[in-house]
C-alpha cells in the first residue's frame, strides 16, 4: 500500500509483479577502420550518450519500453492514456465479479458492491515510476532491464472492508435461521365430537453467517483481475429432536377410526356381550407422545397408553369371567364312594396381555380395526372321575336339620330351590365358603317365586322368602362341624320357623346378595362334601357335611337371653281387597331380645381350637292384623 493511501479500512493491494525475461540479442558493432583513439572516444561517448539523451528526452512524460500490466504492453504512453488503456481493458467490473456460495446457492455481483474497484490511475502511476527511482545510474539500469527483460505490474485493487461487511450482513438475514426441534401436537381442527388432528413441526438446522471469516476469505482471493468465488463460512447447529414424521403417521394410523372388541365366549353366557367400541376421540385421549434416542438424534414417539387400556379391558374381564364349575357328588354310605351327579363345567377367563397387544396392534395399523377377545379356557380343579380316597370324603361330619312346618306352597318352593343350589358342591381344604356364591341369582327366571320376606320393618310379599331357611340350616351344620364361621348376620327379628323343633333363638342366619353372606372356612384335612335334602310334606330341610373327622368336638353355651323388649299392642290396617268386616292377621308379635351362644371347639385331644361368641339382637315385632273395607260382608276372623 502506498503511503497516504487510505485507512486501514479501505486499503490498497498490489499484485507482486512478473518480470518478463526477453532473450538477448547480439549487437553488432561494425568496424570499418580503426581511428585514432581520441575520435573513437568522442565517436563512441557520442554514440552511446546521444541515443541515452534522445531515449530520456523522448520517454520524459512516458511509460518507458517493456513496462506491462497484466500482459498490456503501456510503452510510451503516458500515465493519462495509461489510465484509459487500463480502464479499457481490464474491464475491471466485468472481469472479476465477487462469488459467494453456500452450496448451491449463489450469489454474483460486481465488485464494487463489497468494495472493490480498480485503481487505474495508481496502477498507471506505479507504471511510470519505473525507471525513475534512485540515483541516475540505478535509473538506467532499471530502464535497461525492463526494455530488456521486461517489468510486469499487477494492477492496484482498492479494498473497502465496511462496503463488504454491509453486504454480508445483509446477506445473514437471507442465510441465519434459528434452530428449530421436531415436534408433534393433536390439534383440535372441526367439531368438539370429532378426533383431533396431529400436526407436525418439522426439524430446522440452525445457521449462523460468520461474517468475520468470510470476510478473511474475502481479503485471500482478490488482488487479480478474475472471478472471485468465497464459500460462506456458517455456522450449524443441529436439533436435538430430528424427526416427527414416524410418530405422525402412527397417530393418523391410530385415528383412523374406532376399533371394535367383541368376544366369542367358550362358556354359555347369560347374556350377549359387547361389543365395545373405542371411537377416535376416545383414543385420541390414550395417545402418549414421547422421545427415543437414536443414532441421529432424538425421534418422536407415539403410543397409547396401556394402562389406560388395561382399565379398558379389566371390567370386560369381569364381565366375560366364569368360574369353572367343579363337578357334584354324593356320598354312598354303603359303598363309601364318590357318585357323580353333574360333571364339572369349564370356565373361562379374558387374557388381558394378549387381547391388550391385540389392540395395540389394530391401533398402530390402518388395516384391520375388529378385535376379538383372547379368552382362556380355566378347567375345574377336581374331575369327573375324582374318588373319595384322592379328596379325602370318608364319612359324616355332621348332619343339621330345621323345621318350616307352616309355611306356603311359595316359601317351600324357594326352600327347595335354593337347598339344591349346594346339593353335591366341594369346599377344599382351606377354602373360604360363600353362601352367596352358590346360591347366584335369585329372580322368577332362576325358579324363585315371591312369597312373605322381610322388609324394613314389615313383612311383606317378595320374591325369595325361604332363603334364610337355607342359610340357618347351613350355619348350623357349619357351627356344630366346629369349622371357623368368618361371617354370620342374625335376622331382625325372631322368625318362628328357625325356633320350631325346640331351636333356641340365636341360631339363625340371614342372607342379602351381595351385601350380607355366610361365611365358613374348612380346616379339615379333606374336602367337604355337601349334600341338601329337602322334605316338602313333612317340612324338613337337611344339610350334611362328609370329609375326614379329625376328632375335634364342639360345645354350646347358651343361649343366655337379655334385654327383653316388650312386643306391644298389635296393629290394625285397613284393606280394601279384603271383605268389609274381615281381619286377617299377617304378623304375629314376638319380643325382642339379645341372644349370645358361646361356642367351644377342642380337638381329639381336648384342645381348644376356636372360642366364638355369637350375639344376636332381636327388635320387638307387633302382631299386624288386615281390616277389610270392601263392599261385601265377610266373616270375622280371629
Amino acid at each position: 500500500m502506498e503511503s497516504g493511501s487510505p485507512s486501514a479500512q479501505l486499503g490498497e493491494v498490489t499484485v507482486p509483479a512478473v518480470r518478463v525475461v526477453r532473450p538477448a540479442q547480439r549487437k553488432p558493432y561494425p568496424w570499418k577502420s580503426l581511428i585514432a583513439i581520441p575520435l573513437l572516444l568522442t565517436t563512441l561517448a557520442l554514440a552511446i550518450w546521444l541515443p541515452i539523451g534522445l531515449f530520456q528526452v523522448f520517454y520524459r512524460d512516458r511509460i518507458y519500453p517493456g513496462v506491462e500490466v497484466w500482459g498490456i504492453p503501456l510503452e510510451g504512453m503516458t500515465p493519462e492514456e495509461a489510465e484509459a488503456v487500463l480502464v479499457a481493458a481490464l474491464n475491471f467490473p466485468h472481469r472479476a465479479p465477487v462469488i459467494f456460495t453456500d452450496g448451491e446457492r449463489r450469489w454474483e455481483l460486481p465488485p464494487e458492491r463489497v468494495g472493490l474497484r480498480l485503481d487505474a490511475d495508481a496502477t498507471a502511476m506505479a507504471a511510470f515510476r519505473i525507471g525513475r527511482h534512485g540515483p541516475p545510474w540505478d535509473r538506467l539500469l532499471e530502464q535497461a532491464r525492463a526494455w530488456w527483460e521486461g517489468e510486469q505490474l499487477a494492477p492496484r485493487i482498492i479494498y473497502d472492508e465496511r462496503t463488504a461487511r454491509a453486504y454480508l450482513e445483509e446477506l445473514a438475514q437471507q442465510i441465519n435461521q434459528p434452530v428449530r426441534d421436531a415436534a408433534l401436537r393433536l390439534e383440535q381442527r372441526d367439531a368438539v365430537n370429532s378426533p383431533p388432528t396431529p400436526v407436525e413441526t418439522t426439524a430446522q438446522v440452525g445457521r449462523e453467517l460468520n461474517v468475520g471469516a468470510t470476510l478473511a476469505l474475502l481479503q485471500t482471493s482478490i488482488g487479480r483481475i478474475a472471478p472471485i468465488e468465497v464459500p460462506l463460512v456458517i455456522a450449524e447447529t443441529p436439533p436435538r429432536v430430528v424427526d416427527a414424521s414416524e410418530a405422525r403417521r402412527r397417530v393418523e394410523a391410530i385415528l383412523s377410526g374406532p376399533i371394535t372388541l367383541t368376544v366369542t365366549s367358550t362358556v354359555p353366557l347369560t347374556d350377549d356381550l359387547g361389543p365395545w367400541v373405542l371411537s377416535p376421540q376416545e383414543l385420541a385421549g390414550l395417545v402418549i407422545l414421547g422421545e427415543e434416542p437414536r443414532e441421529d438424534g432424538v425421534h418422536i414417539t407415539a403410543t397409547l397408553d396401556t394402562d389406560a387400556l388395561w382399565a379398558f379391558l379389566t371390567p370386560i374381564a369381569e364381565l366375560v369371567a366364569r368360574e369353572p364349575e367343579n363337578p357334584r357328588f354324593v356320598f354312598n354310605d354303603q359303598t363309601r364312594q364318590l357318585e357323580l351327579i353333574t360333571p364339572g363345567k369349564p370356565g373361562q377367563s379374558l387374557d388381558l396381555e394378549a387381547t391388550l397387544n391385540r389392540l395395540l396392534a389394530a391401533a398402530m395399523d390402518e388395516g384391520e380395526r375388529e378385535v376379538a377377545a383372547v379368552l382362556t379356557t380355566v378347567p375345574p380343579s377336581i374331575s369327573d372321575s375324582a374318588t373319595a380316597e384322592e379328596l379325602g370324603i370318608r364319612e359324616l361330619l355332621v348332619e343339621n336339620t330345621s323345621y318350616f312346618a307352616g309355611s306356603s306352597a311359595g316359601r317351600v318352593n324357594n326352600i327347595t330351590v335354593a337347598a339344591s343350589r349346594f346339593h353335591g358342591i366341594l369346599v377344599a381344604p382351606g377354602e373360604t365358603f360363600s353362601f352367596n356364591k352358590y346360591l347366584g341369582e335369585v329372580s322368577k327366571e332362576a325358579g324363585y317365586d315371591e312369597s312373605l320376606i322381610i322388609y324394613g320393618n314389615r313383612t311383606v310379599v317378595g320374591l325369595g322368602g325361604g332363603v334364610c331357611q337355607v342359610s340357618t340350616t347351613a350355619f348350623r351344620a357349619a357351627f356344630w362341624a366346629g369349622l371357623p364361621i368368618v361371617e354370620r348376620w342374625a335376622h331382625g327379628y325372631r322368625v318362628g320357623y328357625y325356633e320350631q323343633g325346640g331351636i333356641p333363638p340365636g341360631l339363625d342366619a340371614t342372607v342379602y346378595s351381595p351385601l350380607v353372606d355366610l361365611k365358613f372356612v374348612n380346616d379339615t384335612p379333606g374336602y367337604i362334601l355337601i349334600e341338601t335334602y329337602v322334605n316338602p310334606t313333612r317340612y324338613r330341610l337337611t344339610f350334611k357335611f362328609y370329609g375326614t373327622s379329625d376328632g375335634r368336638t364342639v360345645e354350646m353355651i347358651g343361649p343366655e337371653i337379655t334385654d327383653i323388649i316388650p312386643h306391644g299392642e298389635p296393629i290394625y290396617e285397613e284393606d280394601p281387597t279384603l271383605p268389609k268386616g274381615t281381619i286377617k292377621q299377617v304378623d304375629w308379635a314376638v319380643d325382642g331380645l339379645t341372644a349370645t351362644v358361646k361356642r367351644i371347639v377342642r380337638d381329639a385331644n381336648g384342645q381348644v381350637m376356636h372360642v366364638n361368641t355369637f350375639v344376636s339382637k332381636y327388635h320387638p315385632w307387633r302382631a299386624v292384623y288386615k281390616v277389610g273395607t270392601g263392599g261385601e260382608t265377610g266373616a270375622e276372623s280371629p
